[in-house]
């Protein structure tokens, strides 16, 4: 499902329902003009290369925009958390944290930061700095004391 790009004149907060986004005029697909549109409501729509994309649950959509973030990051040396994909990943929120949880379980410790922006938790304590180890099964430990993470039999 491809989105019409537009531009952005202002947002309008209702006191009642979803904000509504009002945008320039801009030719959609079907030949119509749209002037404003509210954003959706659906929990699993994610953009990934400029185009909106329904998943249909949070686990799909959670390693849909983790594959196109790894996939952003081929190749570096040096991990680059600032892009689009990681961001949605991130706002996802707490439903998203058993998959982050599960890929650090699995080895993947680039996950840290997003835990600690949507958990509002820091996962290390000082005595672990340096140590990934510890930090990885800290936050391992986390997730299963507070229920988001089942321990493997």
């Amino acid at each position: 499902m491809a989105v019409a790009q537009a531009q952005f004149t202002k947002i309008e907060k209702p006191p009642v329902g979803p904000p509504v986004i009002h945008v320039a005029p801009v030719e959609t697909p079907t030949g119509t003009k749209a002037r404003a549109f509210t954003p959706s409501p659906l929990p699993h729509v994610a953009t990934l290369k400029t185009r909106e994309t329904l998943f249909p649950s949070v686990e799909t959509k959670f390693h849909a925009l983790a594959n196109a973030w790894r996939w952003h990051n081929r190749g570096k040396s040096v991990l680059d958390y600032d892009d689009f994909s990681y961001f949605q990943i991130i706002g996802m929120g707490p439903p998203v944290v058993p998959y982050l949880l599960r890929a650090v379980e699995e080895g993947e410790g680039f996950w840290y930061f997003a835990l600690k922006c949507i958990t509002s938790r820091e996962g290390e304590t000082p005595d672990m700095h340096g140590d990934p180890e510890a930090i990885r099964q800290a936050w391992i430990d986390w997730g299963r004391k507070h229920g988001q993470l089942a321990i493997r039999g």
